[in-house]
């Protein structure tokens, strides 16, 4: 099962050290190694810079710094 390959798909976002990941919507933008994640839920501060990781089910779908 390829996630990307539907457009948005649900996620976990974890950007903060030793909280819990928090559930996102995702999409991966193809002409470039980006992607657009929508909090489902309202969330705290998120700063440019800071460091996400994307899961799904359980398995590690990437990283990158967060831009906006």
């Amino acid at each position: 099962h390829d996630p990307a390959a539907e457009g948005w798909f649900d996620a976990l976002l974890q950007y903060r050290y030793g909280k819990p990941p928090v559930p996102v919507e995702v999409l991966l933008l193809e002409r470039s190694s980006s992607a657009i994640v929508r909090f489902v839920e309202a969330q705290g501060v998120v700063a440019p810079g800071q460091i996400g990781a994307l899961y799904v089910d359980r398995r590690l779908l990437g990283g990158g710094i967060i831009s906006a």
